[in-house]
């Protein structure tokens, strides 16, 4: 440590993980240089862990359903149909209990967290030029999907003792309400956050560590070959056809214990479809994503 440092001040703040229901004892040895002099000490923590048991679940087929509109819950012209990979996709549920000691008594977190990479192409028909489409593309690297903490599974829940049936489910997709085509690849990364209980008078509040991580993955296509004037949730799927058909059971389904904190390059919610606007314009929804979309039907995660 150097510089001017307020020694009547905490300078370091910990952030624990891999502990056991029993506690493990973590030893801890800081080094200080005070003038002349080098100063040293020890000493030795427990770390506890949740007992925590869960289920995950993936999907095994690619199909289409119908989106309903939420602000027109019995309106069947109000929504999209969309090209998914089952419905849910993925599902994870969740049951976390503290050990007994003089913390129990206080209050919990828990969270989900995912983060998405994708590689997907769609062909939009050009109203101006019948007979003809044009490529949308997006592709990104790892992006945080939605917010911090993920909001689709009810954003986190703080109670004491215990929680069960801590749920999140996902299902992406492709809309076919302005495309006729859709080649989709998508990998994800979800994360079960823990805080540990803390008394709220706290100064220092703990940090969510990761508990767990799933990851899952998906490939399909899909081409609306005779798409009606306007999709309604009775005919969603009529005059479609699957192509590529790798759910996420046929991909990467995979758990890991205590992964490493997750790190992103950006959200999901800045990201945006481009035109792709090399080369003649397509003629027909059948047609391959270009060659150096990179894209293919095979699963390269496939485990």
């Amino acid at each position: 440590m150097e510089g001017d440092v307020d020694l009547d001040s905490p300078v370091l703040h910990f952030a624990w993980a891999e502990g056991t229901t029993a506690g493990t004892p973590r030893t801890v040895t800081y080094k200080a240089t005070f003038g002349n002099k080098q100063l040293e000490g020890e000493t030795t923590f427990k770390v506890f862990n949740p007992a925590c048991s869960d289920t995950a679940r993936a999907s095994s087929r690619i199909d289409f359903g119908w989106e309903q509109d939420p602000k027109h819950p019995q309106d069947p012209t109000k929504g999209s149909c969309e090209l998914i990979p089952g419905s849910p996709s993925f599902s994870w549920e969740s049951n976390l209990s503290m050990p007994r000691n003089n913390l129990d008594i206080y209050r919990f977190c828990v969270a989900y967290v995912q983060k998405a990479r994708q590689n997907v192409w769609a062909l939009k028909p050009l109203i101006n030029l019948p007979g003809q489409f044009m490529w949308h593309y997006d592709r990104h690297g790892w992006l945080l999907d939605d917010v911090f903490p993920y909001t689709p599974a009810g954003g986190p829940r703080c109670v004491a003792h215990s929680i069960t049936g801590f749920r999140m489910q996902d299902t992406p997709g492709g809309s076919f309400n302005i495309y006729d085509a859709w080649y989709i690849d998508q990998e994800f990364e979800t994360y079960l956050f823990f805080m540990p209980p803390h008394h709220p008078d706290l100064v220092v509040v703990p940090q969510y560590v990761p508990l767990k991580k799933v990851e899952w993955a998906w490939k399909g296509s899909g081409v609306a070959s005779n798409p009606p004037a306007q999709y309604t949730r009775p005919n969603c799927g009529r005059g479609m056809q699957k192509g590529c058909q790798r759910p996420p059971r046929r991909c990467r389904f995979k758990q890991t214990d205590f992964p490493p904190h997750p790190t992103w390059d950006g959200y999901t919610a800045d990201d945006h479809f481009k035109q792709y606007r090399i080369g003649a314009n397509p003629t027909s929804p059948n047609t391959a994503p270009p060659a150096d979309a990179g894209w293919s039907c095979g699963c390269s995660n496939t485990p």
